[in-house]
């Protein structure tokens, strides 16, 4: 259903009707998987600024856990991830493009606007082939965050409930269990089943 939608999108826009009916329609010319749908997506982005751009942003953003992320925190994993000269201006044009259909926009707990894309298999397919040192990069823009909002103490909500699960991917978790900060403010239900066995008693 997935990448039904995401080939109807595509197919909606065009000038000329395809009609599976008519001779020579080729079926092999239509996406049978995410990522074929997504290739095909970026192949409709005439101007390689904005393809580049896109690609990053949505890459940056398929790093999100949960409910999603502020657009601050968006675009402190683009830039993190190397996609610098990215600002709020870009994420307002994506918005604006088919690429909207890939995002799911809700309020978190304090009624900040977070956003996260809409599907896991998309997830999964912008990630293919990141490694570590990428998820290294985000929990660091995810640190960042925390201590621009006073610690955790502060108004990072999204670094006291998933900084676990980003340290984790990112081969971090001992580090941060060690901080005694962290584990007072830490959403536990989220963090404990990541500990190794026999870890969590003396974590916590």
């Amino acid at each position: 259903f997935l990448v039904a939608a995401m080939t109807s999108v595509p197919l909606s826009e065009n000038e000329d009707v395809v009609d599976p009916a008519a001779p020579g329609f080729d079926p092999e010319t239509l996406p049978a998987s995410i990522g074929e749908a997504l290739a095909k997506y970026f192949d409709s982005i005439s101007d390689p600024w904005a393809k580049a751009n896109i690609r990053g942003l949505l890459t940056a953003l398929a790093f999100a856990r949960g409910a999603g992320i502020s657009d601050g925190l968006w675009l402190r994993f683009a830039h993190a991830l190397g996609y610098t000269d990215t600002g709020q201006v870009d994420l307002d044009v994506l918005r604006a493009t088919a690429a909207a259909d890939y995002l799911l926009q809700s309020a978190d707990q304090e009624s900040v606007q977070v956003v996260r894309l809409f599907h896991q298999a998309l997830v999964d397919e912008l990630l293919r082939g990141r490694a570590q040192p990428d998820h290294q990069k985000v929990y660091g823009a995810v640190l960042a965050d925390v201590e621009s909002s006073g610690g955790w103490a502060g108004q990072s909500q999204y670094g006291r409930a998933h900084a676990g699960e980003h340290a984790d991917a990112a081969g971090q978790l001992s580090a941060l269990i060690n901080d005694p900060d962290y584990l007072s403010w830490a959403d536990l239900s989220r963090l404990l089943p990541l500990l190794p066995a026999g870890t969590a008693a003396g974590a916590v």
